[in-house]
């Protein structure tokens, strides 16, 4: 699966999903990690990906979002 847009604003970072999922991280994550105790080398993943959209979402999946209790994930 592929992630089509990154987008951010004063709710959070949003990730869009080629399936239509959006993924949201809320305000202060990509700053203080408050949304979870990640260390850095999921941290530089996340940022890989954020700076890559084409790339899979699986990254995203299995190195940060399994880190995270709290990720919100909306269908639009």
């Amino acid at each position: 699966m592929k992630i089509l847009r990154v987008a951010e604003d004063s709710e959070g970072t949003y990730i869009t999903a080629e399936d239509g999922r959006v993924f949201r991280f809320g305000v202060g994550y990509t700053e203080s990690k408050a949304w979870g105790d990640i260390d850095d080398d999921n941290w530089e993943d996340l940022t890989e990906v954020m700076l890559h959209p084409d790339r899979d979402l699986r990254i995203l999946y299995s190195r940060v979002v399994n880190n995270i209790d709290y990720v919100e994930e909306n269908w639009i």
